[in-house]
């Protein structure tokens, strides 16, 4: 839910800009032809959907949260979390009200990294079809090969953090360092880093000097 909600809102970001609305171009053109139309605007809109994407994930979160509340009995938040049958797997004494933190960090960085990746690709494709079609690949492939033919690669999937029961346990099974939490945190980590990488690269396509109507 949260992943299609934030494609729906960011997939226009910069692809509505460059539409054609004339024979002179999209707005883009006038856009960046403004004191502070390039690279001002681009962060600007990074910073802007990245807000988005984390008030969304902690609202979804929130939500989630109590309804479990008002449905089932929930266990004391200081018991240790492996005392929890589906996290039996983990070995560490984190405390469930601790996790349950933890969770809630994973799923503000997961809400930004889907935001900034779909702008990323809005900008790169120019075109709200290709933009939802590049998404749609870029986030849901990793989780379609995670759920068929390589598990492994749960800890590579942005939507694996929305639902984060597999992952935690695979982490736990890796024991990275010792713990059972360095594999996960290093997952995050590198999708953040590929993130970034996306977003220089659009930021870089965006702010180029010369620009030839958008084709």
């Amino acid at each position: 839910f949260v992943c299609a909600a934030l494609m729906l809102l960011c997939v226009g970001s910069f692809a509505v800009e460059y539409r054609s609305q004339s024979s002179m171009g999209g707005f883009s053109q006038i856009l960046r032809a403004a004191k502070h139309g390039r690279g001002r605007t681009f962060a600007c809109k990074m910073l802007l959907f990245g807000a988005l994407g984390t008030g969304i994930s902690v609202l979804f979160r929130a939500v989630t949260l109590w309804i479990v509340s008002r449905n089932y009995v929930l266990p004391d938040l200081d018991a240790a979390l492996y005392s929890v049958q589906a996290f039996c797997d983990v070995c560490s004494d984190i405390t469930i009200g601790q996790y349950l933190l933890l969770d809630l960090g994973m799923q503000v960085v997961l809400g930004v990294l889907i935001s900034v990746t779909v702008c990323a690709v809005s900008c790169l494709c120019r075109r709200p079809l290709a933009t939802i079609s590049m998404g749609l690949l870029a986030i849901g492939l990793p989780e379609v090969l995670a759920c068929t033919v390589l598990p492994q690669l749960a800890a590579c999937s942005l939507l694996s953090f929305s639902s984060p029961l597999p992952v935690t346990s695979l982490s736990a099974q890796k024991g990275l360092f010792g713990g059972d939490f360095p594999y996960l945190l290093c997952a995050l980590a590198l999708l953040s880093l590929l993130c970034t990488a996306l977003t220089l690269l659009a930021g870089r396509k965006f702010c180029k000097s010369h620009y030839h109507g958008g084709k």
